[in-house]
């Protein structure tokens, strides 16, 4: 049964679904503006989903581990599985999912994914731990994938908008085919700390970067310079973008992972991103949303 947990604070209002652990809305109650994509099933059907124990889509669906093959689809399981409530206050709400008969047949691993949401006046931090609660080494990545409408108010549009670093880039846009990466990244940002977005960027599917030296960017309206500021850690592969062909909503994605390579060998040990957890260990990594 579908649940909708509620957190405020003065400024923003929260809902989270127990589905995916799903980020439902962020509605800024002083602008009265809703910053999150609303899932227009037409275009794109999710909101915001946590894509574990992938990120991005595995060379033909599968992946190898101690000599056997497993399947998964892209992105994983967790968007579609229901959580857990841990616990509740006003301003936070902690959903936990784990492993169980249908996850473990085709990712053999016990774990203990947890999501915990906190508002702090007009920020969102966004905090994901996974638990490793067996005797031995577990493998996977985590990652972010919320969207925004973008642009936010009736009077702009996609192309007054653009993302600002907080450090001057020299970084490769990594191209996705049949989706798995090319190994050699294509020029993209040349000392630059900024680009102006436009629907013709993501013709060739996302924007995906790997060891920014920025921490923090901004989506930026340049017309009126209202923006939405991001914070990240312990995450250091970035993906940008929006369905091809439209201009509605953009997805900034902060990840602890990445899609394979059109080169791997199939062997998740090996995977590049992939998280190597001890037993009885714990991993974390967050990011934060600030709107202004």
């Amino acid at each position: 049964m579908k649940k909708i947990f509620q957190i405020d604070s003065d400024i923003l209002s929260v809902s989270i679904t127990n589905k995916g652990a799903e980020l439902n809305s962020i509605y800024h109650k002083q602008n009265k503006i809703e910053y999150l994509w609303q899932a227009n099933p037409e275009i794109w059907s999710r909101h915001a989903p946590i894509l574990f124990p992938f990120v991005g889509k595995l060379k033909n669906d599968n992946y190898l581990f101690n000599n056997q093959t497993f399947s998964l689809p892209q992105h994983g399981f967790a968007r579609d599985m229901d959580f857990e409530l841990v616990q509740q206050s006003s301003n936070s709400v902690e959903l936990s999912l784990k492993d169980n008969e249908t996850t473990f047949s085709n990712f053999p691993f016990h774990f203990d994914l947890r999501v915990l949401y906190t508002i702090n006046k007009e920020s969102l931090e966004i905090k994901y731990t996974v638990l490793n609660p067996s005797e031995s080494t577990i493998f996977f990545s985590i990652g972010g994938h919320p969207g925004f409408n973008c642009p936010i108010d009736s009077n702009s549009k996609f192309e007054d908008y653009e993302i600002h670093f907080a450090e001057k880039e020299n970084a490769g846009r990594y191209l996705i085919e049949n989706g798995t990466l090319k190994v050699n990244s294509e020029p993209f940002l040349k000392n630059e700390s900024s680009f102006r977005l436009d629907k013709n960027l993501f013709l060739k599917d996302a924007l995906v970067f790997k060891n920014l030296k920025s921490k923090s960017l901004e989506l930026k309206n340049t017309k009126n310079n209202h923006k939405i500021k991001f914070e990240w850690s312990n995450m250091p592969f970035f993906g940008i973008w929006t369905k091809p062909g439209f201009d509605q909503f953009i997805c900034i994605e902060p990840w602890a992972g990445i899609a394979d390579s059109e080169e791997h060998n199939g062997d998740i040990t090996q995977k590049e991103g992939i998280i190597k957890l001890e037993a009885k260990s714990r991993f974390e990594c967050s990011y934060k949303i600030i709107l202004k």
